[in-house]
Formats: C-alpha cells, structure tokens, sequence
C-alpha cells in the first residue's frame, strides 16, 4: 500500500507524494521465508536475514523449485552449508506439494466417481 498525501502551496503549485507502508503480506511473506530457513536448519539470525533478503528480491513460493546455487549466490546465500540446507528443503517442499497435489486430485476423483453412481 501507498500512502499518498497532497501538498498545496501558496501560489497553487500541488505536490503529490507518496510513502510506501509495508503491506501485511510482505510481513507475512517475511515469516514464510523465515519458517522456511528455519525448517532448513539455518540459524534464526541469518534465517531473518535471508528471508529479508528474499521478500525484497520479490522471491515467491511459487518459485522455490526454481532455486538453484547460483540464485542462491545472488541473493547472498554464501555459505555452503546453508546454501546445501535451502536446496535440500526447497526439494522437500516441492515433494509435499505434490504429494498434497496429488491426493487431493484423487480424492476429487473419487467423489466424482461417487457422483456417477
């Protein structure tokens, strides 16, 4: 969100100027990264730091299975281990969603099958 305030002055000039508020999903998007980095095994610190880092790089999770070494790099994640730790979770997350995926695609089936008899 934009916080937009009007300036006018004497001789009837107008200033618009605009503040930028962090939004309620940037913070929440902030606490996925954090979670995340955590999970992985990265200290709460540095987890803090790189979910900062994320959130401003407009890193999504929608793009965890498009993280590789060199993004990594990128964005800072210098250290090989918590390099290694991101990687290893975002390949674990990427299989609970699909695993979440499919289940719930054979469970609609199943009610669709219900359905037809």
């Amino acid at each position: 969100t934009t916080l937009l305030y009007t300036i006018k002055f004497e001789d009837g000039d107008t200033l618009i100027v605009g503040l930028g508020v962090r939004r309620r999903d940037h913070v929440m998007s902030i606490a996925f990264w954090k979670k995340f980095m955590v999970d992985a095994g990265i200290p709460v610190e540095a987890a803090e730091s790189y979910a900062t880092t994320f959130v401003d790089n407009r890193i999504t999770e929608t793009m965890i299975p498009d993280l590789n070494e060199t993004v990594l790099n990128k964005l800072g994640v210098t250290l090989v281990g918590d390099a290694i730790s991101i990687l290893k979770q975002a390949s674990l997350k990427g299989k609970k969603a699909k695993a979440e995926k499919k289940a719930e695609s054979s469970t609609k089936k199943g009610s669709e099958v219900k359905k037809k008899c």
